[in-house]
């Protein structure tokens, strides 16, 4: 799983000179713009504490590409708060940072609901401290995983609050292909061949008759749907 926490800043200066009723108005229009790109990118909203924003991505619906999407919706959502404060004074920043890995996630034991737990959540939160307004950072695991999607500068190992060891952190800089155009696999394709042959007599079947066809690939995750569509769309 990976997760997401953003933290607006900002927002105390802007109390200072604005009434109360029209900050109240901006913050909720941030986190609604913002909760929507994470919601857009198939995560899900784990909870929103004071200014910030804690999302999920691959808990409680896995992707194959829950890291990238994870990295595009924070990407996005920096996009999106400069957007709104471009006509603001002093100017709303957001820092973000994303971590990936196991995590214990349900129902606590005090009868809670349900969240993520582990490592992996305190890691990404001690990430978006050590970023600076504007910045995505990312953790090597997140990095490896979506590294053929999102160009990255490195940052380092950075001390992180409460940890013994530095955390090997990454800046996010852009994304580097569309969604779901994946790069071709150097593995050799092994199996799968009647699903494979299934899809490839569709495919016949649209060009030959110029009608659309549907196919749906229904598994477990981890079983290889992503990869048997891969397959089936470059042959």
């Amino acid at each position: 799983m990976t997760a997401l926490f953003a933290d607006i800043v900002g927002f105390t200066g802007l109390a200072e000179r604005r009434d109360p009723e029209e900050v109240k108005h901006l913050v909720d229009g941030a986190f609604d713009r913002l909760t929507a790109e994470v919601t857009a990118f198939g995560g899900v909203v784990d909870k929103i504490v004071g200014d910030q924003i804690v999302a999920l991505f691959g808990a409680p619906v896995a992707h194959s590409d829950d890291a990238e999407r994870a990295v595009r919706a924070g990407l996005r959502m920096q996009a999106t708060i400069d957007q709104l404060a471009a006509d603001l004074e002093p100017a709303v920043r957001l820092r973000i940072g994303i971590n990936t890995g196991e995590v214990l996630v349900g129902s606590s034991s005090t009868g809670g609901d349900y969240t993520a737990m582990g490592d992996v959540m305190n890691t990404a939160s001690r990430l978006q401290d050590l970023a600076d307004p504007g910045q995505v950072l990312v953790g090597d695991a997140t990095r490896q995983a979506t590294g053929d999607a999102v160009s990255y500068q490195r940052v380092g190992s950075l001390p992180a609050r409460g940890r013994e060891r530095p955390i090997d952190t990454w800046l996010a800089v852009e994304v580097t292909r569309l969604p779901g155009a994946h790069r071709r696999k150097a593995e050799v394709f092994v199996g799968r061949e009647p699903e494979l042959a299934f899809l490839e007599s569709q495919a016949a079947m649209a060009v030959e008759l110029g009608t659309a066809q549907l196919s749906i690939v229904v598994g477990e995750a981890g079983m290889g749907k992503s990869r048997l569509v891969d397959e089936a769309v470059v042959r």
